[in-house]
């Protein structure tokens, strides 16, 4: 991984590994936060309400300056806020369509098919490509989420053995469409942080994923607003919420920071080493059983370690 560099530029692609890895981990426990709010809050759009517009506020007050025009009006800045901020948008409101029809240790893990889908949308859109032990190290994460599909013990059908066909686990094709539209959002957002900064960029995306969720929330829940608002004042869900919204800004700072150091590809297939913690929240939070869930799942972190160490 760092032959062929110099000393500033192994140190800067350890960091970025380093932070990737934070990343990972931090969006797993986002996402298992996030399975348990679905459960229990009849409108979870109000929790990407509050945790955008808090997070937003975070960013925005850690700028040393306010952006100066020029920047504002950054052509690649806007470009990149406007893509990458719709695909954030509905991304959040799929991913919580998906965590209330399946299991956490079935969906999230397709999420590993970002890498693959992500060396063609760098390519097309950056003009960034990795080596043959890269893109093998990348695809060998992509396969892990092949595998899983194959052995999942989600469903009354399948009783811990192998689906056939093309069958997937119940939410798991929500996250592949998922997977899809992230690899462009990751291209997008190493534009966006190189024209505008880390903290600028995630805040203007945070602030528009706070507007499409509440665009969301008061479109299917005109009828009676304030009873769902009720439902913050519970101590459970607020500790939930405030839990995600640790967790989640945590592993999108670390994210942005870490596009900075390392490929686009590189970096979306190390967050993928969470999927090992996924399985573990599921098993320990929501009773999901693991079975042969293990072997493809590591076959997805055996890649992300491949790709680290090439």
């Amino acid at each position: 991984m760092l032959a062929g560099m110099d000393g500033g530029q192994a140190d800067a692609a350890v960091l970025g590994y380093t932070l990737a890895l934070l990343s990972s981990a931090s969006n797993a426990a986002s996402q298992a936060a996030n399975k348990a709010l679905v459960q229990k809050m009849a409108a979870p759009e109000l929790a990407i309400i509050v945790q955008g517009l808090l997070t937003a506020l975070v960013f925005f007050a850690g700028l040393p300056a306010w952006p100066d025009a020029e920047l504002l009006a950054s052509w690649d800045l806007r470009l990149a806020v406007a893509v990458s901020g719709t695909i954030n948008v509905v991304a959040s409101q799929l991913a919580q369509v998906g965590l209330r029809r399946g299991e956490l240790s079935d969906t999230v893990p397709f999420l590993s098919l970002t890498p693959a889908f992500l060396l063609v949308s760098e390519y097309l859109l950056l003009s960034e490509s990795t080596n043959a032990a890269g893109a093998f190290g990348v695809l060998l994460v992509s396969s892990g989420g092949f595998l899983l599909s194959r052995v999942s013990t989600t469903g009354p059908s399948h009783k811990g053995k192998s689906p056939s066909g093309l069958s997937l686990p119940p939410g798991s094709g929500i996250f592949i469409v998922i997977s899809i539209i992230y690899s462009v959002s990751s291209a997008f957002d190493r534009k966006g942080v190189r024209a505008g900064g880390a903290l600028l960029y995630g805040a203007a995306i945070q602030v528009l994923m706070a507007m499409g969720a509440a665009t969301t929330f008061w479109a299917r829940r005109c009828d009676s607003p304030a009873r769902h608002f009720s439902s913050l004042s519970s101590s459970v869900v607020c500790g939930l919420v405030l839990g995600q919204w640790l967790f989640s800004v945590a592993a999108y700072w670390c994210q942005l920071q870490a596009n900075q150091r390392i490929l686009s590809s590189h970096l979306s297939a190390v967050r993928r080493a969470g999927c090992l913690l996924g399985l573990l929240f599921g098993r320990i939070f929501f009773a999901e059983p693991v079975g042969r869930k293990l072997l493809p799942v590591s076959v997805m972190v055996f890649g992300v370690c491949l790709l680290s160490m090439k």
